[in-house]
């Protein structure tokens, strides 16, 4: 379905129609387009309202030097994110390495909450009625609830998964394990951690930035259910059926 187009844009069907075109395609993987014509016809307004209708980024650059234009870029990506400071990019290439993942979610767990990362473990899952959980693994003599938030956190659940990130989840003076299904590359980074606002998502713990990357930092305990009825399930089960 075509986006409508703004208002404030007189005329320019067909353009509205192709810059919308490129913007809707569903195929993966970054994409280059052009827009050109004659100086002064409205292609930098037609961006504009493009970039704000989609809620998309834009960044004009102006007749200055490259590195005044990557720091008024660096500036003007900490503003679409919402940061209180700009971020200073080392270089064109990290700023367009940072730009192209603009459309992906990174997210971050506090390190002391992380028991271990682990590889894919068989799953045992059995009848029950506790959202968000998937079924349990066993490691170390426990008994771990597994809980896939992916489809809270983005939309859809994960079709692979490379990892299980056994994090640490406070249940008033006790604490328990729970594994979270991971897709892709784990790293330990070292970064100061800006306190969610009373607007960001109950998930949301709060915030870094990182190689010009914001990572969502999560709140383990509004993701995952309660532990003590997920256990209590898996324990009264004493033959689960196991998959993989």
């Amino acid at each position: 379905m075509t986006l409508a187009k703004p208002a404030q844009l007189s005329g320019r069907d067909r353009e509205w129609r192709a810059v919308t075109r490129f913007v809707e395609n569903p195929d993966p993987g970054a994409k280059l387009g052009l827009v050109y014509g004659r100086r002064r016809q409205g292609k930098t307004f037609l961006l504009d309202l493009l970039a704000e209708t989609t809620g998309g980024f834009m960044f004009t650059a102006v007749q200055q030097s490259s590195t005044q234009n990557l720091r008024m870029l660096g500036a003007a990506y900490a503003r679409y994110l919402g940061l209180n400071d700009p971020v200073q990019f080392v270089d064109w290439q990290a700023a367009v390495e940072a730009l192209l993942r603009l459309g992906e979610r990174r997210f971050a767990v506090s390190a002391n909450q992380i028991a271990e990362l682990v590889a894919p473990s068989r799953v045992f899952r059995f009848p029950h009625r506790t959202p968000k959980l998937e079924g349990v693994i066993l490691r170390r003599g426990r008994i771990v609830p597994v809980c896939d938030v992916s489809e809270m956190l983005l939309g859809k659940r994960m079709t692979s998964r490379r990892f299980y990130l056994i994090v640490v989840r406070n249940y008033g003076a006790h604490k328990e394990w729970v594994a979270i299904p991971v897709t892709g590359e784990c790293e330990l980074i070292n970064a100061e951690m800006t306190a969610a606002v009373e607007s960001d998502a109950p998930h949301v713990a709060g915030w870094l930035s990182h190689d010009g990357d914001v990572i969502e930092v999560l709140n383990i305990d509004t993701l995952t259910p309660g532990a003590e009825r997920a256990l209590a399930e898996a324990a009264g089960r004493q033959r689960p059926e196991a998959q993989s």
